[in-house]
């Protein structure tokens, strides 16, 4: 299921360093069949794979046949989920975000493909502001993010937060007590709160707790030698350990996540994105949970890029797959001005000499506006990295899109001449039949002549296959075949 990759950009990459094709990669092109391309370099490799996928609310461009809508959405999810399991490591988590339409058939789905197991939680992400109070229901402010492990063995780092409300709300109510040094700290309890035989012992006198002690008696000395003990004047009464408020981490996190608001339209992390950004903040939290530097984190539905920047300025190496143009316009310039001012434009040309082909390589430099919008200042980003971006050979594909494009009549005449030439069609096509039917082809409505025209085409040619490499039919350049070749670390086969 490999499919051939041929390249648009060649890289992008920070004037340090040289890039290499497995480094930080764009993918531009139909998403299932990008994921199967990497299966073969990154299988069981990925840590963290996070998606925003089309929501199916018909106000995403993701439209289907209302009768088959909701089906169809299911199937779509499942193919990919499918695949992108392949790629997640053992240790590695997914993350899905989805609104209350579809959350609760999506949850099944991944309950089917990952196993109920590997459920961990459904996070409400309450965004701050919302639309227009609707009429018959209630406004709606969240989102929700389903999170799934791969196994038993993933990772997981707990974060807290100090700056919200409540835990300053907290802070204020409990960090009351002042020690001889001037440090702020708040009494806790050292009492087991299940009975703890082995851990019922007398400690200067002091009343032991009921249930026993929370600590060994080694602990409770060491904690004594340290000042990190609260002594009663009462020995009738419990010792109580001191929290200062200068070590104080903050509350764990819940799975209601309040604290993270979506991006002001004045921001400087605000794009010209017009489907639901998401802020750096709220992936970065996430990233933060499920991987450390270095991992490999993944997006297949990567909208702005966001995932990707965020991983570029937190140290992580970043997939990101996108079949929209917009890449080209969004995503791809916004990561540039992530890397920096100073970025080299890297064109690898192939340049004929009497034994082989060779690739070469010419830089360009051009200023850019420095990206210090998002997480930028909380993580002290200065700039640097390097990304690949790379696109899917077309083949019927090409044809698809130039039908969605046609205008009138005359256009799709025009593409079904060029398909009699030069596409695959499926097998059972008739073309003296096609012609013989061409005038009352051209009295159908523009819809269905688009129609009939892609239903002739076969979809299992929609992309070159890598099979088909040196095939000459279609006309892989030596360009393609060598950025090809790198990517799957294969040799020439002439």
């Amino acid at each position: 299921m490999m499919r051939l990759m041929s390249l648009f950009l060649s890289s992008v990459c920070y004037l340090h360093g040289r890039p290499s094709l497995t480094a930080n990669l764009f993918i531009k092109g139909n998403n299932l069949l990008a994921l199967h391309s990497l299966k073969e370099e990154f299988a069981g490799k990925v840590k963290l794979i996070y998606i925003d996928p089309p929501y199916n609310t018909g106000n995403d461009g993701f439209k289907y046949n209302d009768s088959f809508n909701h089906s169809t959405w299911l199937t779509f999810m499942k193919n990919r989920l499918q695949v992108a399991k392949d790629l997640l490591s053992n240790d590695g988590s997914i993350f899905l975000q989805i609104d209350d339409f579809e959350c609760a058939y999506l949850k099944v789905l991944l309950d089917e493909v990952f196993g109920r197991e590997n459920f961990r939680n459904q996070i409400t992400w309450k965004r701050r502001g919302g639309s227009a109070n609707p009429t018959n229901r209630l406004n709606n402010v969240t989102d929700y993010i389903l999170w799934y492990s791969k196994s038993d063995k993933f990772q997981y780092e707990p974060i807290y937060i100090i700056d919200d409300y409540n835990t300053q709300k907290y802070i204020k109510e409990r960090f009351n007590n002042i020690d001889e040094n001037g440090r702020k700290f708040m009494k806790s309890p050292l009492q087991s709160p299940n009975p703890r035989p082995n851990l019922i012992y007398d400690y200067k006198g002091y009343k032991t707790p009921q249930n026993g002690y929370s600590i060994s008696k080694k602990m409770m000395e060491e904690w004594d030698k340290e000042g990190k003990l609260w002594f009663p004047e009462n020995k009738s009464q419990n010792i109580n350990r001191k929290i200062y408020l200068d070590e104080y981490k903050g509350q764990p996190i819940s799975s209601l996540w309040s604290d993270i608001s979506v991006i002001n339209p004045m921001s400087k992390e605000r794009t010209e994105f017009e489907t639901g950004q998401k802020p750096e903040s709220l992936i970065s939290r996430i990233i933060q949970m499920v991987t450390i530097e270095n991992d490999i984190v993944l997006d297949f539905h990567l909208g702005s890029g966001t995932t990707a920047t965020t991983s570029l300025k937190m140290n992580r190496q970043f997939i990101g797959i996108e079949q929209m143009d917009y890449i080209e316009d969004v995503a791809v310039e916004r990561l540039k001005k992530v890397i920096g001012k100073n970025v080299a434009h890297e064109k690898i040309e192939i340049v004929q000499t009497e034994l082989s082909l060779i690739a070469e390589n010419r830089e360009e430099y051009y200023k850019l506006e420095f990206d210090e919008g998002g997480i930028s200042k909380a993580v002290n980003w200065k700039g640097g990295g390097e990304f690949v971006y790379l696109e899917l050979k077309k083949y019927n594909q090409n044809f698809i899109e130039q039908i969605e494009s046609a205008k009138d009549t005359k256009a799709v005449l025009k593409i079904w001449e060029d398909m009699k030439a030069k596409s695959f069609l499926n097998y059972n096509v008739d073309l003296q039949k096609q012609e013989q039917h061409i005038e009352e082809f051209k009295a159908l409505t523009l819809a269905e002549q688009k129609k009939h025209l892609v239903e002739l085409l076969d979809k299992n040619q929609l992309y070159v296959n890598i099979s088909s490499l040196n095939d000459k039919d279609f006309a892989v350049t030596a360009e393609e075949k060598k950025v090809t070749q790198d990517f799957y670390q294969i040799k020439d086969k002439k």
